[in-house]
């Protein structure tokens, strides 16, 4: 209100300021970051298997028996002293063994003027059908077969257990080793003889 005999000028203004309200920010947002603790605990370290360890192997195998069947083959040793080699007109004394599965041929290497050698080679072959599928075998001398080609079947091998198998040649033998793996009869499980004595009583 206007003061008679005041000028307006000389009157006093009240100004009020409104400050804008203040917000609390914590500390820790303030300051910067640092290296948080892992949200869950770590994991701890797997131990790596040697690739030459037993169980390494023993791992490995029974992942690839259930992949696919697989027929492991070992030319073991071959004697054949006893052949006649004028008859048979071999010119060189050098034996080597082939073996067949399918389309796959596999050979062992050679060893020279001898009638009598340690191989111990060992070859692994996919199996389509154990059943209808055979093995193959052959011996030669130098370049030159000797006897005939032996046929195995596949049929009655049990699963991961070594079969012997032999290949008569003119004046010897060749020896052979099949292993099922992955397909072939399971071997039965022995019976405890002492473990039946209830069924008496």
């Amino acid at each position: 209100e206007l003061v008679p005999g005041v000028p307006p000028c000389a009157l006093p203004i009240c100004v009020i300021i409104f400050s804008p309200p203040r917000f609390f920010i914590p500390r820790c947002l303030l300051l910067p970051p640092t290296s948080a603790p892992p949200r869950y605990p770590p994991a701890a370290p797997q131990a790596k298997l040697n690739p030459s360890s037993s169980l390494f192997l023993w791992k490995k195998e029974a992942l690839l028996s259930k992949m696919t069947a697989r027929l492991e083959v070992m030319v073991t040793q071959g004697n054949v002293k006893k052949i006649d080699c004028d008859a048979y007109g071999i010119t060189e004394r050098n034996m080597w063994v082939q073996v067949k599965l399918g389309d796959k041929v596999e050979k062992t290497t050679v060893k020279e003027k001898t009638l009598d050698c340690v191989w111990e080679e060992t070859f692994t072959f996919e199996v389509a059908d154990p059943v209808t599928q055979k093995l193959e075998a052959s011996f030669f001398m130098g370049e030159k077969q000797i006897g005939l080609t032996g046929s195995y079947s596949l049929e009655s091998l049990k699963e991961g257990v070594s079969t012997y198998k032999g290949l008569a040649v003119p004046g010897g033998k060749i020896d052979l080793s099949l292993r099922a793996l992955g397909f072939g009869k399971k071997e039965e499980e022995k019976k405890d003889d002492d473990g039946d004595w209830m069924s008496f009583v």
